[in-house]
């Protein structure tokens, strides 16, 4: 008992000095190495599957919220933003002419 909570305990201290840039927290033990987080960002990292083959980075200035789950290791083909993007590289799936397509579609709705 003593043992885990004291590893638990260096864990988040090395997290923390290892990440003075930012104000997140690890809610849970995974490989430090595998995960990369900017500057400004805030909120808890929680990495449920962490094999020691993934990665995560996590860009500047994102907030991350409480009930998020990063799972690592898998095949992952896509980035998921908040934010919208501009390039086809970010939109694997759609591509950004669909998007344009759509979004002039519903202007064009909405203003008449």
């Amino acid at each position: 008992m003593k043992q885990a909570l004291l590893k638990r305990l260096f864990f988040k201290l090395r997290w923390r000095i290892n990440n003075k840039h930012n104000t997140t927290k690890a809610k849970n033990l995974f490989h430090q190495s595998s995960v990369t987080v900017g500057k400004h960002t805030y909120g808890p990292i929680e990495v449920l599957y962490d094999n020691g083959r993934g990665r995560l980075t996590i860009g500047n200035y994102c907030s991350i919220a409480r009930e998020v789950k990063f799972f690592l290791g898998g095949e992952h083909n896509s980035i998921v933003s908040a934010l919208g993007l501009s390039s086809q590289k970010y939109i694997p799936a759609i591509g950004v002419s669909n998007v344009m397509r759509t979004l002039t579609s519903l202007l064009k709705t909405m203003c008449g």
